[in-house]
């Protein structure tokens, strides 16, 4: 089923509270329909973390701490990450310190924070 012509997950941070925000933009169904539609895939992603292997799991950490690593392409990607950070924390090595943090996440966590929080 496509919600709609742009979907999109995404982490979203303002006045240091973070949150998930999943945004849908399309004609074809109501908010309503979308909504449900967002709660039932929740449901899936959280039965798909339960029965995920420890090996799986373990590449997908490594995905997105590798994510945080990767080094600039453009030069206007670093100014605009720097720019971030004298805005809004004044921590330059944050993105370095939260990939190192992701080695020592366990799927028990990631699951409790899941079931907690989403």
């Amino acid at each position: 089923l496509q919600l709609g012509y742009n979907v999109e997950a995404r982490h979203w941070c303002e006045n240091n509270i973070s949150g998930l925000c999943i945004a849908v933009q399309g004609c074809r169904l109501s908010p309503r329909e979308v909504d449900r539609c967002i709660e039932e895939w929740l449901q899936i992603f959280q039965q798909k973390m339960e029965t995920m292997t420890n090996e799986e799991f373990q590449r997908q950490l490594a995905a997105v701490s590798s994510s945080y690593n990767r080094r600039y392409t453009r030069l206007s990607q670093e100014t605009r990450q720097h720019w971030r950070e004298i805005r809004q924390s004044k921590h330059f090595h944050r993105v370095s310190g939260l990939a190192a943090e992701f080695s020592t996440l366990t799927q028990p966590e990631i699951q409790e924070f899941f079931k907690s929080y989403l």
